[in-house]
């Protein structure tokens, strides 16, 4: 009965394991060989295949477009930062457009206007006529207007005078815009 029992193995099971770790890797590295023989062999055809000359063409024709859209887009933010100013400018600035339709709704229509000008709160005009009676009704109506203290106040007159060579008067106001 002892004879059957074999208590000594004749394989060796630690030969045996790192001979098929041998054999996976040798496998391994043969079919990655093949793979890059053939991705490399494809790639030659492919470039072979393929002109040169026209990938060159595509890549100016890209350039020229990237180049394009690079001008459009400059020229976009430049537009943007206009605009962002003007309207920051706009929210700050003082709203000048009822002082002035008030006042030149006064002028008598036989007037010229030579001069009109703002500077911070402060509004002159110059007027000339060949008469004195439209410039007494626009001082006159121009004073009214300052009484009121609604668009302007304190209206002088700082000039008044005459162009002999012309024959016109010419007369400038002055007030404070509120």
């Amino acid at each position: 009965m002892s004879n059957s029992i074999n208590l000594v193995s004749s394989k060796n099971e630690q030969l045996e394991k790192e001979l098929k770790i041998l054999k996976i890797i040798r496998v391994t590295a043969v079919s990655m060989l093949i793979t890059i023989a053939v991705v490399s062999i494809t790639a030659f055809i492919v470039s072979t295949q393929i002109p040169l000359s026209q990938i060159k063409q595509e890549e100016e024709q890209t350039l020229t477009s990237i180049s394009a859209l690079h001008d459009k887009l400059t020229t976009y933010y430049l537009v943007k930062d206009r605009i962002n100013n003007i309207g920051n400018l706009i929210q700050v600035r003082e709203n000048y457009i009822v002082p002035i339709d008030t006042v030149l709704d006064k002028i008598n229509s036989q007037l010229s206007i030579n001069a009109f000008s703002i500077e911070k709160d402060k509004l002159t005009v110059s007027l000339t006529a060949s008469s004195l009676v439209p410039i007494n009704e626009t001082i006159s109506a121009i004073y009214d207007l300052g009484r009121e203290e609604k668009v302007i106040t304190d209206v002088k007159l700082t000039s008044l005078g005459l162009d002999t060579q012309a024959g016109r008067y010419i007369v400038t106001l002055q007030a404070k815009i509120l």
